[in-house]
């Protein structure tokens, strides 16, 4: 009988030890006390993201959370919470297209902390710069990184109809692409979208518009005819190399002197001939014509009628200056 009953008294002491320690332990919450049944990540941004756990203790206290570039978390960046979640972005801001680890820890003299994983930030939406026209086959388009690391792939794309339809489109980790092989005189539109690591793209970005340039017109094997005591009809090519679209506007301008300071007459048109009227008798005349900044040069004699058959001085002089 004595036995029995010392045997129920260290049965008690061995419940009242087992509940002081449960209470002890109640008051420093340990990571048990964390789950992660939930998304840890969401709201994630270029510069931002919000981190989610679950604290199913009542008694829990957090005193961190952390994320940083490296899983050691070396040197993190840290928020003070006492509840999920935790939002990180605002000082400092995160880098676009970065891997981001996570981590949270309570207060337990046990110490530690809980992985919440990793995740990467978005790419941050290239910045509009205007395009650069560098000839009648080439126009140059640039954008901003905007805080996009090296190595951020960007797709910019071109269109000849403000993309009902996509011409082209290319990859390239540099902020700049110069199309070439385009159509003389043409318009063309531009945008540019930027990914993320994980394939993760941002929505295009308009780049604007430009207008290749004229090609060169181009001499032909005649370029005289009708010629009369007042006039004649000057002709010439729709280019050299490539050819300008059928609307293109040429300006043909007659003159009496080369430096084209005494001109004569202006005319403007689309086709691929020009009328000259109203001249004087027996005067040099210098036409020149252009389809935009590069000139073509010829001279010629308008000769009396009733003399010699009528003859062309055909001299071709190229001009890389500017459109008078």
């Amino acid at each position: 009988m004595a036995g029995l009953t010392e045997m129920i008294k260290k049965m008690r002491r061995a419940v009242l030890f087992i509940l002081f320690f449960i209470a002890f332990l109640s008051a420093f919450p340990v990571l048990g006390c964390i789950n992660v049944s939930t998304q840890s990540f969401s709201d994630v941004s270029a510069t931002g993201l919000t981190l989610g756990w679950e604290s199913f203790c009542s008694t829990a206290s957090l005193t961190y959370t952390q994320i940083d570039e490296d899983p050691s978390f070396i040197t993190p960046i840290s928020e003070d919470v006492t509840a999920p979640p935790a939002f990180f972005g605002i000082s400092p801001m995160l880098i676009p297209n970065t891997l981001y680890y996570a981590q949270v820890a309570t207060n337990s003299f046990m110490g530690g902390s809980l992985s919440l994983g990793s995740t990467r930030t978005l790419a941050a939406l290239p910045t509009a710069l205007s395009p650069t026209v560098l000839s009648s086959q080439q126009i140059k388009v640039e954008w901003g990184a905007n805080g996009n690391p090296l190595g951020t792939l960007f797709e910019s794309q071109i269109s000849d109809d403000g993309f009902s339809t996509v011409l082209m489109s290319t990859s390239t980790t540099a902020v700049s692409v110069t199309w070439e092989g385009l159509t003389p005189n043409t318009s063309y539109y531009f945008r540019v979208r930027a990914t993320n690591d994980d394939g993760v793209w941002t929505p295009l970005v308009p780049l604007g518009s430009a207008t290749t340039l004229a090609e060169v017109p181009g001499l032909v094997l005649v370029p005289f005819e009708n010629i009369t005591p007042q006039g004649f009809r000057v002709l010439w090519a729709s280019g050299t190399v490539l050819w300008n679209p059928a609307d293109t506007t040429y300006e043909v301008q007659i003159a009496t002197g080369i430096s084209f300071g005494g001109t004569v007459l202006t005319i403007s048109t689309i086709a691929l001939h020009a009328d000259v009227s109203g001249l004087i008798e027996d005067t040099l005349y210098f036409p020149e014509f252009s389809g935009d900044w590069i000139l073509c040069l010829q001279r010629m004699w308008i000769l009396v009628p009733h003399r010699r058959p009528l003859s062309l001085l055909q001299r071709g002089i190229f001009h890389n200056g500017p459109k008078p």
